[in-house]
């Protein structure tokens, strides 16, 4: 939030504007119930799955795809525990760091990341 939009009173910070919403994640109760926003004005939406313990939950990963792109997040997916997964689990992941930049080629806006303890990634903001 812009300085000019928060006030000073006594020593406390007051919000003194609210800006539009340039992004928004919004919770479903149900197919027709209330939308709840969860996070607002966000450019990314981190989703992190273990490949190990639990294991990964395709459906899971999707919805949040689905939230993020109806809230206009760029999602980035990281996959932790790359180093303890199965090799039927770890394997299809070349087929996903395919897919994932096959994706980013036609300017689509989804990144991916595979992290272990052994494997340190610091992770940044995806080209847009």
């Amino acid at each position: 939030m812009p300085i000019e939009n928060v006030g000073v009173v006594g020593d406390e910070r007051v919000i003194t504007a609210i800006l539009p919403r340039q992004t928004l994640l919004e919770r479903a109760h149900g197919l027709d119930g209330p939308r709840r926003p969860i996070v607002a004005n966000a450019d990314l939406l981190m989703i992190v799955e273990s490949l190990h313990s639990p294991p990964p939950r395709p459906t899971l990963i999707d919805r949040y795809l689905v939230a993020g792109h109806v809230g206009q997040l760029t999602p980035v997916i990281v996959l932790t525990k790359s180093d303890l997964a199965d090799a039927a689990v770890r394997d299809p992941l070349v087929e996903l760091d395919r897919l994932a930049a096959a994706q980013a080629s036609k300017r689509r806006r989804c990144s991916e990341r595979s992290v272990n303890s052994e494997n340190a990634l610091t992770i940044s903001k995806p080209p847009m």
